[in-house]
């Protein structure tokens, strides 16, 4: 596929104010102990996209060959609920010193995490705030939309669809050539997060971008209309037989040999599964376009919702502390993030302008993104504003729904119920 150099900028979606952290500590490098042991340092991150996992082990290559009075102990993930693994880590004492969070909220409050000192924090353009104290860096940007096989649509005579009816009719069209429209990699609970969030962001934000606040509020609830035709719209996708079955036993890991091999023509992911599908297969053609509402508006997500922050206990430590700020100083320096954006095929969340080789594809992307008629939303089930333990609450309840375990007016009772419990639980 050709390849252009593309400047990836990121325009600012919120402005954050500059907050000193941790005892100000600069990012110096520290000489070994008095022992000449070297500082082990354990970096804890999400380890289900292999494009991640790799750019996370390079990255730890290249900071051990140049300090090498640190070692570093990488402990990524399994395939399952990343949070269910940190809190594991925790309950037994081994929570990391770098960690990468989802749920930064979660972890601040708790005492668990620091706030993240200004000579890491000034490097990005919106760090990850809580209560108006920054605990977290984006390990980038990152968006999601629907990845299809151009050869396929070539051969239907397919057009990316200007609307969500037209997004149904591109699905019925390549069920009945005798292709599974949709592969899902429903095995990984958080895949089931990419439709989740995708009809969440066209059914309920694009109305109310206050929804999630206003629910904990009273004001909402998830029986409204809104949520409701989220739950509508997934039900349908598997109802009408648009996803491949087996559904429940693919990994996401699985999903790029799927869609090369011709087995299924569309997935719901993101920017970073491009370098796999060019790994399974150098000559397969793809596409991406971002899934439009009903009235063909485009409600994206603007992720940099998942990123880096240190442990308290890590902080107590003088020497790990040092390490840590030193790795993170590393990891976001212009040559190393460059390589890291690159594996991502994402949106650099840094201030300094970074410039990589592109593809057509990706360049296609990133223009959209960035048009003014696009909008951009940082929301989705999971943020700052919903309650712990109720996203994977929800996304095992769309399971129940698509499987006939449950109805939709059962679910979304069953929602209202688990939210008030979240909420109830969190106050305590």
């Amino acid at each position: 596929m050709k390849k252009r150099i593309a400047s990836l900028l990121l325009a600012a979606v919120m402005v954050a104010g500059t907050v000193t952290g941790y005892g100000g500590q600069n990012v110096e490098a520290a000489g070994k102990g008095d022992s000449g042991e070297k500082t082990q340092l354990t970096i804890m991150f999400a380890g289900g996209d292999q494009s991640w996992k790799k750019a996370v082990n390079d990255v730890a290559d290249k900071f051990m060959e140049e300090n090498d009075d640190v070692e570093l102990k990488l402990e990524p993930s399994g395939s399952g609920v990343y949070d269910d693994f940190l809190k594991t880590k925790d309950a037994v004492g081994e929570f990391g010193d770098v960690v990468e969070l989802k749920s930064t909220k979660t972890y601040a409050r708790s005492g668990k995490i620091i706030e993240l000192p200004e000579s890491i924090t000034s490097k990005i353009e919106t760090p990850i705030v809580v209560d108006d104290k920054i605990y977290g860096v984006p390990t980038a940007v990152n968006t999601q939309g629907i990845i299809y096989n151009k050869k396929i649509f070539d051969e239907l005579n397919l057009d990316e669809p200007k609307d969500y009816a037209e997004f149904l009719d591109i699905c019925q069209k390549i069920k009945d050539s005798g292709v599974d429209p949709l592969v899902v990699g429903a095995s990984d609970l958080w895949h089931m997060g990419f439709w989740v969030n995708g009809f969440f962001r066209n059914d309920v934000v694009s109305s109310n971008p206050d929804f999630l606040k206003q629910r904990t509020e009273g004001k909402t609830s998830w029986t409204d209309p809104e949520p409701t035709k989220l739950m509508e719209d997934m039900k349908e996708l598997f109802d009408k037989g648009y996803v491949q079955e087996g559904y429940m036993s693919t990994a996401d890991s699985q999903t790029a040999a799927i869609l090369t091999s011709g087995m299924a023509a569309m997935l719901f992911s993101g920017p970073w599964m491009f370098s796999q599908l060019e790994e399974a297969d150098a000559d397969y053609e793809y596409g991406f376009f971002f899934l439009p509402n009903d009235a063909g508006e485009l409600n994206v997500f603007s992720d940099n919702g998942s990123g880096w922050s240190v442990s308290e206990e890590c902080a107590a430590d003088e020497a790990k502390y040092d390490a840590a700020l030193r790795f993170l100083d590393f990891f976001y320096s212009k040559d190393v993030y460059t390589e890291v954006v690159k594996a991502m095929n994402a949106i650099p969340a840094t201030k300094e302008a970074i410039t990589y080789e592109a593809s057509e594809v990706q360049e296609n992307l990133i223009a959209k993104f960035q048009e003014e008629s696009t909008k951009k939303w940082t929301h989705q089930i999971g943020d700052i504003d919903t309650p712990d333990g109720f996203r994977d609450f929800m996304y095992k309840t769309v399971q129940n729904v698509i499987l006939g375990q449950t109805s939709v007016e059962e679910a979304m009772e069953d929602l209202d119920a688990e939210w008030d419990k979240d909420v109830a639980a969190e106050a305590q």
